[in-house]
Order: C-alpha cells, then structure tokens, then sequence
C-alpha cells in the first residue's frame, strides 16, 4: 500500500485493533522504510487544514494519522481525497489593490495514500469504505513473541542486531526513490468474480483488483 502512492489510484490502509495491539507500531515501522519526502505525519488535523496545503504537496505522498480519532473534523476532506485524487476550496479575499472582496482558488493535487489507525470498530462507514481494513495479530502466541523480542532487543546482541538497522532502512529508502509508475495490466482481470450482492462491491472490488 505504502509503496503504491507513486500509482494512479493508490490503496489506503485502515488498521483497526485494540489500545496496545501495535497498530501504531507497524504503520511506523511501514513508514519508515518509506523516503521521509513521501511521508507526512501528522498527530491531529483540522476540518480545512488540507485543503489549504501547496498544490502538489501531497501528489504521490502518504499521509499518515496515528489515530482516526484526530482525523474526525477532516474526514470529509480525506475522503475527497482518496476518492476525487484532488481537493478544491474557494474562498472569499479582499484584492489588494481595489479593496474589493474577490474570490481565490486553491487546488491541492493527488493521488495520496492515506494510512490511519483506529480502536474504533464503528468508524464512520462513508470514510471506512475508501480504505483497506486490516488489523493485527491479537492471539497470545503473537504477544509471546513481542515479549521475546522486546526482552532481547536490551541484551548486547540486541543492541547490537539494533544498531545494524540503520543502513538496511536507508537501502530501503534508497531503492524506494529509484521507482517510478508504470501501466500495470491484469489479463485475467475479467476472469475473476467478486460478490455482488452488497452496494458496498462497487467500492471494495476496484481495492481488491488494485
């Protein structure tokens, strides 16, 4: 997903889970593995603030939320946003030079992959819709494991695998800025089904083909 902001029609993901399952945690580590220039991340967000961004400030980028819950006055824009690839907002300005009142367009270009996280299973079905949903692995052996890793990662072998880190994010990175957007075609596209007994197909079939 993260990686398909340099496509046309981008995937965003929503990832649904419980308070300290790690959702926070794998959008950072997904982030981070991404050039730093194709990501914003923001904390909370108002009901214009991205209407009023520069033009192509967010064209192929990925905007990122930690919680659905500071995104909830601009989720009609980032709706529009996933959905129409743009936002346009006119608004009312004094020229000036005549002192008049006169009009002012601003056009914030897509496409945008927007990435959100959430604990809550009721999210607005309008914004939940133009999303991906996945969530994370809650069983117990899955904590377990997080524990293991979480003990180790303070040992010197820890610290040391730790350390490593940083050139293998930068290869990542490195390769990341190296690709471009390219036709992608599906020539069995039209062999394949999906439900269509649900409104709700019309949406999530062009994720799923994506």
């Amino acid at each position: 997903a993260a990686v398909s902001r340099k496509m046309d029609d981008p995937v965003s993901v929503l990832i649904l889970s419980s308070s300290g399952a790690g959702k926070t945690k794998l959008q950072d580590t997904t982030l981070l593995l991404c050039p730093p220039e194709d990501v914003i991340k923001l904390t909370s967000l108002s009901g214009k603030a991205l209407f009023y961004k520069g033009r192509k400030s967010l064209k192929h980028k990925i905007l990122a939320l930690a919680e659905e819950a500071g995104a909830e006055e601009a989720a009609y824009a980032i709706r529009n946003l996933i959905s129409a690839g743009e936002l346009i907002i006119e608004v009312t300005v004094k020229d000036l030079g005549t002192g008049k009142m006169t009009t002012m367009e601003n056009r914030v270009e897509g496409p945008t992959a927007v990435f959100i996280t959430t604990t809550n299973p009721d999210v607005d079905p309008e914004t939940r819709s133009r999303f991906f949903v996945t969530s994370i692995d809650e069983s117990r052996e899955q904590t377990r494991a997080i524990l293991t890793f979480q003990r180790r990662r303070h040992t010197l072998a820890g610290r040391t695998w730790h350390a490593t880190m940083d050139p293998l994010i930068e290869k990542h990175r490195n390769f990341q800025r190296l690709l471009k957007p390219v036709m992608v075609v599906n020539p069995f596209a039209e062999k394949l089904v999906y439900s269509d007994d649900r409104l709700q197909s019309r949406r999530d079939q062009p994720k799923y083909l994506n």
